[in-house]
């Protein structure tokens, strides 16, 4: 196997786990969302929207970069958006991300074991990156927005 074949194996490893692990997390937050666990996911729009959003996190998660922060911003408004209210209860996106973060940290954390070759610094790095991923979320969910340069 060539260095190409074997790159692109190993990029297609690590989409796999992305998606996987986004999956895990998104499964998990809905459970945790839903006031009846055994509740379908919902396949709307706004079904939609939290995947996307949880999606965007976990690549936020992987890299650091403005384009994948402003992908973050976009999810949280549209998911924001996608909330059947007149007029955006803040207090309840925030409960709702909250819950998402405490998900998505104990699943990180889960995760952290099966990936023998990294390194604590690696997933410390994975961790605060999602972090700050959130904080642009939190920010453009309730703000409607993004600013490359105010995402601290």
């Amino acid at each position: 196997m060539g260095d190409q074949e074997r790159r692109s194996g190993e990029h297609a490893g690590e989409e796999l786990g992305a998606a996987a692990l986004s999956e895990a997390i998104l499964q998990s937050w809905r459970v945790r969302l839903r006031a009846d666990a055994m509740a379908q996911p919902r396949m709307d729009e706004r079904g939609l929207r939290e995947r996307q959003l949880v999606t965007s996190l976990v690549k936020a998660a992987e890299c650091d970069d403005a384009e994948t922060l402003a992908a973050v911003a976009a999810a949280a408004a549209a998911y924001a958006d996608s909330h059947p209210r007149a007029r955006l209860d803040v207090s309840h996106i925030c409960d709702e991300l909250g819950l998402l973060h405490d998900t998505a940290w104990r699943t990180l954390k889960l995760r952290a074991p099966v990936q023998a070759d990294a390194t604590a610094s690696d997933a410390a790095g994975r961790v605060l990156r999602f972090d700050r991923a959130l904080r642009v979320a939190m920010k453009a969910a309730t703000a409607g927005g993004f600013e490359g340069r105010s995402c601290e």
